[in-house]
């Protein structure tokens, strides 16, 4: 028994592993079959049988906002957000370079505290006045509950990036602003 804790260990290290590289690309990619599905059918039943459902485009846009926030979430990760670069590139490299990255991204992670900040309000209120959608009559809670939890994995995902470059293997790069893949830095 005591020869299984160590591979339960293992098994356990390697699925939060798969979690955290692939948790917002799974989900957006189901998200992204569904909501074509959706719209597929949505066409094919308009402009082929004349009829349509009211609640595959309720529904539709629902699958939609959640994408495009677990969607912002993925380019976190991906280090896929844009950033004008301009006046980064003019800096000489080396420290201010990196004092300039740092400060545009603790700006980023404060908006984005302030978004989850009042989104969290926002939540409050609907609880207070709870209202369902219009056609399923579903509790816009649920709908809405991405908005602070697409805010809080951007800021995980944020400070999760930082704590990779500072705790970087190679000494060379320890330390960095996290880079995206064309070597510029960071969102």
């Amino acid at each position: 028994n005591r020869r299984l804790v160590p591979r339960r260990v293992d098994v356990m290290r390697a699925v939060l592993r798969l979690v955290d590289r692939y948790f917002e690309e799974a989900i957006c990619g189901g998200l992204l079959v569904i909501l074509m599905c959706l719209l597929f059918l949505q066409v094919i039943l308009r402009y082929v049988f004349s009829m349509s459902w009211s609640w595959n485009e309720e529904v539709t846009r629902f699958v939609f906002v959640w994408f495009i926030y677990l969607g912002a979430c993925l380019g976190v990760q991906r280090q896929g957000h844009i950033r004008v670069m301009t006046f980064v590139t003019m800096l000489p490299q080396g420290l201010m370079r990196k004092a300039v990255l740092l400060l545009a991204d603790l700006i980023w992670l404060a908006f984005l505290i302030i978004v989850f900040y009042y989104s969290l309000d926002f939540l409050d209120t609907v609880l207070q006045f709870p209202q369902g959608s219009a056609v399923l009559d579903i509790p816009l809670f649920y709908v809405y509950l991405i908005i602070p939890g697409g805010f809080v994995l951007m800021m995980l995902r944020l400070v999760q990036l930082y704590i990779r470059s500072w705790c970087a293997i190679d000494p060379d790069h320890a330390g960095e602003a996290p880079t995206g893949n064309n070597g510029e830095a960071a969102p």
